[in-house]
């Protein structure tokens, strides 16, 4: 692009020189018509000045294609912003402090993990029917955070406290089912199995992703599903040898064990599997 003070100066020496010519050729013009060229020239060269884009053919506009593709990537833009903030949202609603929090899941492989019937695709943990326990490790007092996706006629549970045969398990479960129309309310998502009955039509359809908390501290157990508590219970008040479902659950008297997945077959043993992420606890004192 040529300087701006340099398309002034030719403009300006191309004047001169057009100047010279008029009154080289008009000598034996009046001197009043001479003067009509060189005003008619000044005020020409005036416009010039004020617009030289304009007079000398340069001025550039911007095609209305390219403004509408700069106004669509621009809106895709904000559009990916948009989203990535509320999926930021999302994942941490339950709490703004992540202070103290460890993964349980690198998103590659199952280190850390023992069990069959489940992979990792895509940066997601996978059950395809099978038990999952952190290897090698026994939790007492301790926030769990995740997220979780539904198919159709899924079924699992989050085991805690656990040791042996005997489960202590929050329920995951695709409740729309045809297969699960006539459960319990001890037996939905998110309750404690058997044991204290859920809040329910907190679950997010299925395919989209589901945001677990379970605190289990000393007897006080909470659950929080999508943001809303959905268990809150003091199980040291509840006779657990008498429990909802009519059976003993001893295994909630436990400090400490392990922690897991129950797998459980799904709905009429139909493929269903359960998809996880975002796997991270916290211990408590």
């Amino acid at each position: 692009m040529v300087p701006r003070f340099l398309k002034r100066t030719a403009q300006w020496s191309f004047g001169v020189r057009w100047i010279n010519r008029v009154f080289e050729k008009n000598k034996k013009y009046s001197p009043l018509f001479t003067l009509k060229h060189a005003v008619l020239f000044f005020v020409l060269c005036t416009f010039v000045l004020a617009w030289p884009d304009v007079f000398l053919g340069t001025a550039q506009t911007q095609p209305t294609d390219t403004v509408a593709v700069d106004l669509g990537v621009s809106k895709v833009q904000n559009l990916a912003l948009d989203l990535a903030r509320s999926r930021s949202i999302a994942t941490h609603q339950l709490s703004s402090n992540e202070s103290g929090f460890i993964s349980l899941f690198n998103g590659r492989d199952l280190t850390g993990w023992q069990g069959s019937g489940w992979t990792v695709e895509d940066g997601l943990l996978i059950c395809h029917g099978g038990f999952l326990t952190c290897s090698n490790r026994q939790f007492t007092n301790f926030i769990i955070r995740f997220e979780v996706k539904l198919s159709s006629g899924a079924n699992n549970g989050l085991n805690f406290r656990s040791k042996n045969s005997l489960w202590n398990e929050i329920q995951i479960i695709d409740e729309t089912h045809p297969a699960y129309a006539t459960i319990h309310d001890y037996q939905a998502h998110g309750s404690l199995y058997g044991v204290v009955a859920a809040r329910r039509g907190f679950c997010k359809p299925l395919g989209e992703w589901n945001i677990h908390e379970l605190i289990a501290n000393g007897s006080h157990i909470q659950v929080t599903l999508n943001g809303t508590k959905i268990v809150d219970a003091d199980i040291g008040n509840l006779d657990l040898d008498n429990c909802k479902d009519g059976t003993a659950h001893p295994g909630l008297r436990n400090a400490s064990g392990d922690l897991g997945w129950l797998g459980h077959p799904n709905a009429k043993e139909k493929k269903s599997p359960v998809y996880f992420r975002n796997i991270r606890l916290k211990q408590l004192p």
